[in-house]
């Protein structure tokens, strides 16, 4: 009945960080009717449609570039006449009810399409980028950015993953989650990383270290106090953290961001990417103790 009166229905696109969990998080909605089709995703750049500002990725996003990628994937799909189901089948036209069930036939891994709902009001054309920004406002929780990232760390931390096989690591967790009790009550601190074969064998933290200071000491400061107290629990030992860094020559020299990087030296282990060698031993050690 609903698709004979050809209504406005939406999609919602979610993430899922660890396939394991399998804990989605909605990025996007791509709204479909007679009239058209809008969509909206986290981080794209304003009057930039499939265009996105990689610091405002929120850092539950573990892969930007995939996340880049399918963005820009589901923008060229809307934007064409018709799109052919992946798993083979007739090209479904744009202004076809069928449209969204092929945009859906390309979900894989971690980034996926799911059905959100009908709107039974007739919608103009005028209307659709005014409902698209709603929707998005309303299922997508903008408030959930967290601070800027540190694209160079991103990259260079995803790029050792993948080079030292540990990314593909079945003991291998991203967005790992920690209850550890603080002042007598219990509190979830999520870590970047962590490596647990039977027991906890690792706990990695990335800390962005964006342009502003400010911003970098108060993410230096906060992974210092998480690792402080899941040590002081005895959840991990301090030799078996570490803190994810990317601090250049720059940076090096900058006398509060040395300072603030002794502090967390003082709790747990630093290890600073821009040293690639270093770091990549670090990971292949692990990679290899699964294999052996």
């Amino acid at each position: 009945m609903i698709e004979t009166l050809r209504t406005a229905k939406y999609l919602v696109a979610k993430y899922i960080p660890d396939l394991r969990r399998c804990e989605p998080r909605n990025i996007g909605v791509i709204i479909w009717s007679p009239e058209g089709v809008e969509a909206r995703f986290f981080a794209e750049k304003e009057n930039q449609p499939g265009v996105i500002d990689g610091r405002s990725v929120p850092s539950f996003v573990t892969n930007l570039s995939a996340y880049k990628q399918w963005v820009q994937y589901w923008r060229s799909e809307i934007q064409k006449s018709e799109t052919r189901p992946v798993l083979g089948g007739e090209p479904v036209a744009q202004d076809s009810p069928e449209f969204t069930e092929a945009l859906k036939t390309a979900n894989r891994g971690n980034f996926f399409l799911t059905d959100g709902g009908f709107l039974l009001d007739k919608i103009s054309s005028d209307q659709l980028p005014h409902l698209a920004d709603h929707l998005f406002t309303t299922l997508v929780d903008t408030n959930a950015l967290e601070d800027a990232r540190d694209l160079t760390l991103d990259q260079v931390c995803d790029e050792l993953l993948q080079a030292s096989k540990l990314a593909g690591d079945p003991h291998f967790h991203n967005r790992y989650q920690v209850r550890c009790p603080v002042a007598g009550e219990e509190e979830e601190f999520t870590f970047s990383h962590a490596y647990k074969n039977g027991t906890l064998e690792r706990l990695y933290q990335r800390v962005p270290m964006p342009k502003r200071k400010r911003l970098s000491l108060k993410n230096i400061h906060d992974a210092a106090w998480m690792f402080e107290k899941v040590i002081d629990a005895k959840i991990i030992a301090r030799a078996k953290g570490a803190a994810l860094v990317y601090v250049n020559e720059d940076q090096q020299q900058d006398s509060d961001v040395e300072s603030a990087l002794k502090v967390l030296g003082l709790v747990t282990n630093v290890i600073n990417l821009h040293d690639r060698e270093t770091a990549l031993e670090e990971f292949q050690q692990l990679a290899f103790r699964s294999i052996g």
